[in-house]
């Protein structure tokens, strides 16, 4: 749907549509993280875990996910050409230490007993959806213009691992 205000054509995502798009986003992170895991002869379901970052800043039309998978941070932008496609381009990819690791892993198991949705109404503003695979478990996490102390902490300890000149995960205070 496509509303305009002050002039300018501005899109609105239903929340059903949102949901679709963040379960296709998976999958595709899904199925390109198991390929490039194919090549290597490694097991994903070995892992301990693995979360996926989806940040939606509505102001700027710009979604970034991020991916923390075996031992890589890798960064995908979300790009809508004129025929109203989408595609997932990776724009960075960092290995991850064992040390930080372990860190990201204490930080999830937090996560865990969080609720699923935490939304403050506005017009505008960022939108977090955090899927989280943790040792048999899952979760799914989605804030709104809200920001919690456990995720917070997440997303900070991933900004430190992330070059200054790529997309960074956004601190709602």
């Amino acid at each position: 749907m496509i509303i305009y205000i002050n002039g300018g054509p501005y899109r609105v995502q239903t929340l059903k549509t949102q949901a679709m798009n963040f379960i296709k986003t998976l999958i595709l992170i899904t199925l390109l993280s198991s390929c490039s895991s194919f090549d290597k002869g490694k097991n994903i379901e070995g892992n301990p875990f693995m979360v996926t970052i989806k940040q939606t800043v509505y102001s700027a039309f710009v979604q970034n996910t991020f991916v923390i998978n075996e031992n890589k941070l890798i960064i995908y932008e979300r790009k809508t050409n004129e025929n109203g496609v989408i595609t997932l381009i990776k724009i960075y990819s960092k290995r991850i230490k064992q040390n930080d690791l372990q860190s990201i892993d204490n930080m999830l198991f937090k996560i865990l007993s969080l609720k699923s949705e935490y939304i403050k109404p506005a017009l505008g503003g960022i939108r977090w959806e955090v899927f989280l695979k943790y040792r048999g478990d899952t979760k799914n996490v989605v804030l709104e213009n809200y920001s919690l102390k456990e995720t917070n902490e997440l997303f900070n300890f991933i900004n430190s691992l992330i070059a200054k000149s790529k997309p960074h995960i956004h601190i709602y205070k």
